[in-house]
């Protein structure tokens, strides 16, 4: 789950982590559609002086004073969501507050709480802006369930904490009901520059990999003789599971899905 400039945080570890994540729940989300959006109407700089370092209840002073208050690079976080994969079909609900953000903004303004000089329209071009970037979420994945009309301002989970409870309950209750039926297989960034083969199916918890013996690749796991069933599929209905094709292992007369590297190799070199 993610709120706000933390829905940055859970689009970028489901996209750098994709077989550790199973669903998503957003509420009010920052997302690069936002910072298109203020970039456009000339008010980046402004958008980003309101928020004081990521807490718009802090002055600069207050901040001075206290330099290890976590904070956001904004502009390389935006960066760096672009450059990640898409994320995979999975079920997600984003919560989208239904005020105004002008009308919060003449109440921060009147308080003090936001630096001198706010052109009196900003309010209305983060509207705007917020709007475009809630749009741009809502076709994250297929089949996502958008709620707009949440009676709430920014901070959903203190002004509407029953509709994050029941959106991340949605989320649990539709990974657990999902039976695995389809195999998110795909290339795994491992590091090191190098990629490999890996599907999962199922839902839960442990994870259960299963390691094939040698030139045996991940689709071994999902053959078995006409009168067994397989242990893939099997394992699947009762937790998550994963199998990966190792460098160098065969797909039937096709070569490997994943990436080569020097033969032979070691145990020590495969973990």
């Amino acid at each position: 789950s993610g709120h706000s400039l933390r829905g940055l945080v859970a689009r970028r570890y489901a996209s750098t982590h994709p077989y550790e994540v199973a669903g998503i729940v957003l509420w009010d989300p920052d997302s690069e559609a936002v910072q298109a959006g203020v970039k456009h109407m000339k008010a980046y700089d402004t958008w980003k002086a309101t928020l004081t370092g990521g807490r718009l209840s802090l002055t600069n002073d207050q901040l001075a004073q206290y330099p290890e208050l976590e904070r956001l690079d904004y502009d390389r976080s935006f960066a760096q969501l672009r450059a990640g994969a898409p994320l995979h079909p999975m079920p997600l609900v984003l919560l989208s507050s239904d005020h105004s953000i002008q009308k919060a903004l003449e109440l921060l303004i009147a308080a003090g709480k936001l630096p001198p000089g706010i052109p009196a329209n900003f309010g209305t071009i983060s509207d705007k802006a917020w709007k475009e970037g809630q749009d741009h979420d809502s076709q994250l994945v297929p089949n996502i369930k958008h709620i707009t009309k949440t009676h709430s301002g920014h901070n959903i989970q203190i002004e509407q904490p029953r509709l994050v409870i029941d959106a991340i309950r949605e989320v649990v209750e539709a990974v657990r009901n999902s039976g695995g039926s389809e195999d998110s297989g795909k290339l795994l960034d491992i590091g090191g520059g190098r990629k490999m083969y890996m599907k999962c199916r199922g839902a839960g918890s442990p994870t259960v990999v299963l390691v094939a013996g040698l030139k045996a690749s991940a689709d071994d796991w999902s053959v078995a003789d006409k009168s067994a069933s397989a242990v893939f599929p099997e394992v699947s209905k009762f937790t998550r599971v994963c199998a990966y094709d190792r460098a160098g292992t065969p797909v039937g007369e096709k070569p490997s899905r994943g990436e080569s590297v020097p033969q032979p190799t070691t145990a020590e070199d495969t973990v």
